[in-house]
């Protein structure tokens, strides 16, 4: 028998993104980006690290609920890893539309981009594994 579906535990999953996202918000208001060197490396850093926490909790969620269960550490890192990596994409993405359509330059170009990429994935990778195999 399944477990009764509640909206809370996915809104707890979207408060470690979020903390991050009105950071990158108050940095771009106050032009921190510009004013404050390489800002954007540890809040790329930061962002996979909220991603993936919040990629745990719902897939915590899920399995509490019985949607899925997953019994390998391994294809659960690699499955948590997989998601993490469309969504720094999905960002990278909107960076790309805000400088086409808005005329901001968020993107310094291919180097920058996958720089990006590459470190909003390193710290999603740090929290996923660290948490898929400290598990027992």
């Amino acid at each position: 028998m399944r477990n009764s579906v509640s909206i809370y535990p996915v809104l707890t999953a979207l408060i470690p993104p979020a903390i991050i996202f009105i950071l990158h918000v108050f940095a771009m208001k106050f032009y921190f980006y510009s004013s404050i060197p390489h800002l954007d490396i540890p809040m790329h850093f930061m962002g996979g690290m909220a991603m993936a926490a919040s990629a745990i909790l719902l897939i915590n969620y899920v399995e509490k609920i019985k949607l899925i269960t997953i019994k390998n550490n391994i294809v659960r890192a690699i499955i948590l890893i997989t998601f993490v990596s469309a969504i720094a994409c999905y960002w990278e993405i909107y960076e790309f539309l805000v400088d086409t359509f808005w005329g901001l330059s968020l993107q310094m170009g291919v180097f920058d981009t996958m720089k990006d990429l590459l470190i909003g994935i390193t710290g999603s990778i740090i929290v996923i594994t660290s948490w898929s195999f400290g598990k027992k």
